[in-house]
Order: structure tokens, then C-alpha cells, then sequence
């Protein structure tokens, strides 16, 4: 231990404190056949399937966007003949606008993105 603190704490993590925001991480994306950086937001994307037939095509798309998926809560709620999903995010905005659009497209499903300012 030095002045109180222990020695193996001597490194920042990230360059940031509590009181700073998180920066946001840029990425790679393809747009128009053109790859562009854009900036990474945290989002949770709510799913309620109604029509349990199409689950199969939500797993598909869901994987696709694999690597953007921090992780993922799908909850049966046999009294209305439902399930609710709920997907957590660090994506590009283009990125959660294209998976929810492919999720959106599908017969008997409701999808929203929430996203924050993180």
C-alpha cells in the first residue's frame, strides 16, 4: 500500500471519473454499399409477439445483429397468448433501425427502440 491506496490501482480505467460521461465508441458500418463510421448508442428494443409462427424469423434476425447484442430476456405470457421480449443494445442508430425494421415487418409482432443518451 501506498498513501492509502493499494499498488495495483494504478491505472485509470477508461481516462474517466464518476462525474464524466461515457464516451461513445465509434464503429464501422456498411451504408449504401459504403462503410462509414458511426457512433455507438445504448438501446433496449421491446418486442411483443402475438403471433407465436414467426418466432423462428425473430431468432434469424436477432443473430444477424449478434455482435451488437449485449444481451437479450424473452418472458411467455400464456394468459394473453403473448411473449415479450426485450433486447439490450450497443449499436449504431442505423444498425437498431434496421433490426427493428426487419422485426417490425413481421405479421403479429409490435416492436419500439428506446435509446439513451449514454
Amino acid at each position: 500500500m501506498q498513501n492509502g491506496k493499494n499498488s495495483n490501482d494504478n491505472t485509470k480505467r477508461n481516462n474517466t471519473t464518476q462525474n464524466e460521461p461515457l464516451r461513445k465508441e465509434t464503429v464501422r458500418v456498411e451504408q449504401n454499399n459504403e462503410k462509414i463510421a458511426a457512433e455507438c448508442r445504448i438501446c433496449v428494443i421491446s418486442i411483443i409477439v402475438s403471433d407465436l409462427s414467426v418466432a423462428e424469423q425473430i431468432n434469424a434476425a436477432l443473430s444477424a445483429y449478434g455482435e451488437y447484442i449485449i444481451g437479450r430476456m424473452g418472458v411467455p405470457y400464456k394468459q394473453k397468448n403473448v411473449s415479450v421480449i426485450s433486447v439490450a443494445l450497443d449499436a449504431p442508430v442505423e444498425v437498431t433501425n434496421a433490426l427493428t425494421g426487419k422485426i417490425g415487418k413481421l405479421s403479429g409482432v409490435y416492436v419500439k427502440a428506446l435509446f439513451g443518451k449514454i
